[in-house]
């Protein structure tokens, strides 16, 4: 981020839940990534049911602990397609057998295998980056080296075709920019989504 908007984020007034929904989902409300998973103070759980509704951003409630709450958000025709290539379907099988080909079926047993590490602990589900939505090829490659030796990490760490994800990550931080500044300029985080998620 540049050092103008991170001014600007560390020395206005924001509202603290704008700042954090632009910051956190920026790249998904502009259609850059199929889904993410944000994480909130309770307190904004129905302003952030109400700031979605209307739009193709759906939102499944992950975990509520300790006054924090995390959702997964997703474009649920996008989400949807990318879990049908074959890749995709392949590693989540060798993952776990429970995994299903129907899109549904392989979303609820990520979300039930989410919930699970989150209170119990154990293992992490390491599919969490084909339901955000990662290049196979970065999710493999995670898996494979258990987290280690990526050639660069951003948003993830990725394992191959380092330019392209590099100038994928900086599309990121331009996007949060954007938002931080019109916010800065006065456009609402409900205007922001209501111009760009519908």
């Amino acid at each position: 981020m540049s050092r103008e908007v991170l001014d600007i984020v560390r020395g206005t007034d924001m509202d603290e839940f704008d700042r954090q929904i632009a910051m956190q989902c920026a790249p998904l409300i502009a259609g850059l990534v199929v889904s993410n998973i944000l994480t909130i103070d309770e307190e904004y759980t129905d302003r952030v049911r109400e700031l979605f509704l209307g739009t193709d951003i759906s939102l499944i409630t992950l975990i509520a602990k300790r006054g924090r709450i995390s959702f997964f958000l997703y474009r649920e025709k996008k989400l949807a397609e990318y879990l049908k290539d074959d890749e995709v379907v392949e590693l989540l099988h060798n993952i776990d057998l429970n995994y299903i080909t129907s899109e549904c079926g392989m979303l609820e047993n990520f979300i039930r295998r989410y919930r699970e590490y989150m209170i119990h602990g154990g293992y992490f589900p390491h599919e969490m980056g084909v339901f955000l939505g990662y290049p196979i090829e970065d999710v493999k490659g995670f898996i494979e080296n258990e987290g280690r030796d990526s050639l660069y990490t951003g948003y993830w760490k990725v394992y191959k075709n380092v330019p392209a994800k590099i100038r994928l990550f900086e599309r990121f931080e331009q996007v949060r920019e954007s938002f931080i500044t019109m916010m800065f300029y006065g456009v609402s985080i409900d205007e922001a989504v209501e111009l760009l998620a519908v």
